[in-house]
């Protein structure tokens, strides 16, 4: 009786990962019954072809406007996906592509290097400085892209918040030192109404705590930061 086991292979075709049983000394080539019928005849087998006998029709349907369900009634009339009237379209160039060629919509290095710069800002201010260098994104758009730079992490400061926590103390008593000259801060512009938001550099947190240690609990300090502030 043959033996059966368990293979994990690349198809030859289509390069796709894919795992089967089969018999020990035949071990599978491909990954379907595509690529299959691709190597056998040499030619990319294909469910679905749109004739070319409505390939006219299809070219004036697109020129005459659509958005109506046309492409659907026809997809319908013809026995393929709709998807595929669309392709052959965009393909022989009767639609545009699905991005325009001048790029606008992807992300250059330029506005990378302005929101890394900009990161302790609110996502509104950094849209009108992207909007002053002749840049149009929303504040939606600049903060998904924030995460993804993960533009925070190349401050040079924090947040009364963030600070708060390195230091295991509550909030207001950072906003406390604040007020009272202890420790130097920047107003975070981009906050509407009375709530204010404070920007504080690396180095005057250094200051704060090497003129202000009596006062500091340093049992409550994350020991670990505490040693990259004071050595950087």
């Amino acid at each position: 009786m043959a033996s059966y086991k368990m293979f994990e292979k690349e198809c030859e075709i289509c390069g796709k990962v894919f795992r089967r049983s089969a018999k020990a000394e035949s071990p599978p080539r491909f990954c379907g019954r595509d690529c299959l019928y691709q190597a056998r005849s040499g030619v990319k087998f294909e469910k679905y072809i749109v004739p070319e006998k409505w390939h006219d029709i299809i070219r004036r349907m697109y020129a005459d406007g659509v958005g109506h369900g046309e492409v659907a009634m026809l997809a319908k009339k013809i026995g393929v996906p709709r998807t595929k009237i669309t392709n052959l379209a965009r393909n022989k160039g009767w639609i545009p592509k699905k991005y325009s060629k001048d790029w606008s919509y992807y992300w250059c290095e330029k506005e990378d290097e302005i929101i890394i710069k900009h990161a302790h800002y609110a996502p509104v201010s950094i849209q009108r400085k992207l909007k002053k260098a002749g840049f149009e994104r929303s504040s939606s758009a600049i903060e998904i892209r924030m995460a993804k730079l993960r533009a925070k992490s190349y401050r040079e400061g924090m947040s009364a918040n963030e600070l708060a926590m390195c230091m295991g103390v509550d909030v207001h008593n950072i906003l406390n030192a604040i007020k009272r000259g202890k420790l130097k801060a920047d107003k975070r512009p981009g906050y509407e109404g009375d709530r204010v938001a404070y920007y504080i550099h690396a180095k005057h947190i250094a200051e704060y705590i090497k003129a202000w240690l009596p006062e500091i609990n340093i049992n409550l300090i994350d020991k670990y930061w505490l040693v990259d502030v004071l050595s950087a």
